[in-house]
């Protein structure tokens, strides 16, 4: 997994730490951390490799974690016995992104798999942004990885992340996007309620950068 900050200033004991989805690197999120100065922020993404490196954290005293798609899974598997967490936002995910039930239905994510290709990445990132404008913004951003890098950590994360039972785990809420396209909004919905987790419904695609922004920055609205 990288581990990459974005603000690392030291200004106080707080890190807010942002598990980002598949295929990501930071580019598409540098600008979170634009006019922000309360706190320092990390990215964290590529899960083809879970090591997390504690050391990269320790000297905070709190940390604020916002995960999205497949960050929940991330960061619920990484943070599991983090005591440090203040606060820990889940949007449109869950920590069982290959699952009928919980998550991504299991033959559509090996699927995509098996036919992963530029052309079927570019129709996934559509999918995932939901609206013309909100892909033509990502992609004067889009992440530098390669389709070698992308099938690698989708592989990765099918062997590790189908089987198990909703658990409370690090979350103190969820957030459901009811124009999801790429995780069931129904399928993250159940997985919230019986974990026993608060969650909440917002009109908007799977991809939200407004509402992702708005939770690293450690505000509690939606955005």
């Amino acid at each position: 997994m990288v581990q990459e900050f974005i603000s690392e200033k030291h200004l106080n004991g707080t890190l807010s730490i942002f598990f980002a989805g598949w295929g990501m690197d930071a580019r598409p999120f540098n600008d979170f951390c634009d006019g922000h100065e309360c706190f320092d922020i990390m990215i964290c993404y590529d899960y083809t490799d879970m090591s997390f490196d504690y050391g990269k954290i320790d000297r905070y005293d709190n940390i604020i974690v916002t995960a999205w798609s497949f960050g929940v899974y991330a960061a619920d598997k990484s943070l599991k016995d983090c005591s440090k967490i203040i606060r820990a936002t889940a949007v449109n995910g869950t920590p069982l992104p290959a699952n009928d039930i919980y998550g991504i239905p299991y033959g559509i994510f090996t699927g995509t798999l098996k036919g992963l290709s530029n052309t079927s990445v570019m129709k996934f990132r559509k999918r995932m942004c939901g609206d013309i404008e909100t892909y033509g913004d990502f992609m004067s951003k889009a992440p530098e990885r390669s389709l070698e890098s992308l099938h690698d950590e989708l592989e990765a994360v099918l062997l590790d992340a189908h089987d198990g039972l909703p658990q409370k785990g690090i979350w103190t809420e969820a957030l459901i996007g009811t124009k999801d396209r790429i995780f069931p909004p129904a399928n993250q919905e159940r997985y919230w309620k019986e974990a026993m987790t608060g969650c909440e419904t917002m009109e908007a695609p799977h991809y939200c950068p407004n509402i992702l922004k708005t939770k690293v920055n450690g505000q509690h609205g939606n955005g």
